[in-house]
């Protein structure tokens, strides 16, 4: 079935959309909470609300918002560049969630799974603060909410790619190393962009947040060498 008419059969293939997919709809069926929610739970609250069928033809619902086009700030203002590098910055720390479960996953009995139940300790509490960051921007909102929605669909889809059904505990710290890197230096220059704008929101997120971000780094690039080390390099691909 092409996925537009899957998307288009109802909730029954809800769990066949992206997170992100899955977030919009939410938002525009009124789901609370909706921007902190995994995929199983989205797809449960959204079938929890949906109307019975023919309740109200499929013309009558929302558009949903063209990808990469986020609304407006408000009636008027466009999205500035410093909400667009938030909505990245968060959009990371929801993947990141995602990242470290897939690489607790590989790492079996190997004694750095606790540094990875570590991290994603640490990670939820960089997302909690995301969130409420987000909830906090009042009508800047939906626009930073949509670069977030965008940037964590890029990042999931990336970490399907790269941890395949092949990947070991190795790869999933190779990938670790990547995606800190790729979220510290978001980090950064997100507080760069802040040295201008003085956004006390955003002063205060990077300001908790990105210890956390560099201290992850150092972490997964001394575990993947660790791991590099145990590796037999004349061992079959």
């Amino acid at each position: 079935m092409p996925s537009s008419t899957r998307r288009a059969a109802g909730t029954d293939d809800l769990a066949d959309l992206t997170v992100a997919e899955l977030r919009d709809r939410a938002r525009r069926a009124g789901v609370g909470g909706a921007s902190g929610m995994k995929k199983a739970e989205l797809v449960e609250a959204l079938r929890a609300t949906a109307a019975p069928a023919g309740d109200a033809p499929a013309g009558d619902a929302p558009p949903a918002p063209l990808a990469g086009a986020p609304a407006p700030v408000d009636g008027s203002g466009e999205p500035t560049k410093l909400d667009e590098k938030l909505g990245e910055v968060i959009g990371l720390a929801r993947a990141a969630r995602q990242a470290l479960e897939r690489v607790a996953a590989l790492t079996g009995d190997d004694p750095r799974r606790d540094l990875v139940a570590r991290m994603r300790d640490e990670t939820d509490e960089v997302a909690r603060r995301c969130e409420e960051a987000l909830d906090g921007l009042g009508g800047r909102a939906e626009a930073v909410g949509e670069f977030a929605e965008e940037t964590e669909g890029e990042a999931v889809e990336m970490m399907e790619t790269y941890l395949g059904d092949d990947a070991d505990a190795l790869d999933g710290f190779e990938f670790l190393v990547m995606a800190e890197v790729g979220e510290i230096s978001h980090w950064l220059i997100l507080r760069t962009m802040n040295r201008r704008a003085s956004d006390p929101l955003v002063g205060e997120l990077t300001q908790a947040c990105i210890p956390v971000k560099e201290r992850h780094f150092a972490q997964v690039v001394e575990a993947s060498l660790a791991l590099a080390a145990e590796e037999d390099p004349s061992e079959p691909a």
